[in-house]
């Protein structure tokens, strides 16, 4: 009788700890979310909608929080078709930018996690060692359209954060470590808005799917917008301009003194600049908050 009384508590113990086990795998993927604040996507609808809260008690759970915004199913986001209007209002801008193979819309408008301060961050993939040139043109042309976020006004304005070349869409190289889960979800959370060569950033980082077996990479986010196209007449002239060995010796230029920028307001303010990079082929520019996101994703599993 006792032996199969300790049986009976070995196999209730063997299926307490199966069951704790499903609920961690079925809740895991959502621990991304809740970390940074950011709505659960729905079956039903891309994305859940928000509404005000306490910010002193959302601070505790998320950065996001800091702005008094949490997310719920009730309410939709007050800010997300006011920028979807504009990000379509500029689309005829996009295929006039040289140098440029792609333009992604990423993180709070790819995630629905506008508030009311939020600019529109931008990852842009560009020709063969043109990252510099592309930026140099993009943010010139962006700065006559007063589009361009500055230190003094971000709201509703791009963000050139992240770039990269043709060869270098394989972001893989970039990861932290094995828990870095914050660039598995921001890749999958890409959203296209120019197309003009190549195939889209996702057939070049099948590896997330070791992340997120569930990813599919002939999928994207919708939000309504259908990418541009083609070239623009400008683009088309300062491409034939700067081709060849003149379009190389600008890069050149380019990148030698805005890298001596960069490395003085590195040093200036290190602690907003970790995980700043700058070489041939890739520009990143945001502040690295990754290993802080994947503590409190992985405390929340």
């Amino acid at each position: 009788m006792i032996n199969k009384k300790i049986g009976n508590v070995k196999n209730g113990a063997q299926k307490l700890q199966s069951s704790v086990r499903a609920e961690r795998r079925t809740l895991s993927p959502f621990c991304f979310y809740e970390a940074l604040g950011y709505p659960i996507p729905l079956n039903s609808s891309v994305f859940a909608y928000q509404q005000k809260i306490n910010p002193a008690k959302s601070r505790e759970n998320s950065d996001f929080g800091s702005h008094g915004i949490d997310f719920s199913r009730e309410k939709e986001n007050s800010y997300h078709k006011e920028y979807l209007t504009f990000v379509k209002k500029w689309s005829w801008l996009y295929k006039q930018f040289p140098f440029v193979d792609g333009i992604y819309l990423a993180n709070s408008m790819s995630f629905n996690g506008l508030h009311a301060g939020s600019d529109i961050d931008l990852f842009v993939v560009t020709q063969e060692r043109r990252v510099w040139l592309a930026r140099f043109f993009m943010t010139l042309m962006m700065w006559v359209y007063s589009i361009k976020r500055s230190s003094k006004t971000t709201r509703k304005r791009f963000c050139l954060s992240f770039f990269v070349d043709r060869n270098n869409q394989n972001l893989e190289s970039l990861l932290l470590h094995k828990r870095d889960i914050y660039l598995p979800y921001w890749i999958a959370h890409l959203v296209p808005i120019y197309l003009h060569a190549g195939a889209l950033i996702y057939s070049q980082n099948l590896r997330i799917q070791i992340f997120l077996p569930n990813w599919s990479p002939q999928q994207h986010i919708s939000l309504g917008i259908h990418p541009s196209l083609g070239t623009g007449i400008f683009r088309k002239i300062i491409e034939i301009c700067f081709y060849g060995w003149i379009g190389d010796f600008f890069e050149y230029c380019i990148q030698k003194i805005w890298s001596l920028r960069i490395r003085y307001l590195i040093a200036k303010k290190p602690e907003l600049h970790r995980g700043v990079l700058y070489t041939e082929s890739i520009l990143k520019f945001h502040n690295d908050k990754r290993n802080h996101y994947s503590k409190l994703i992985f405390s929340k599993r």
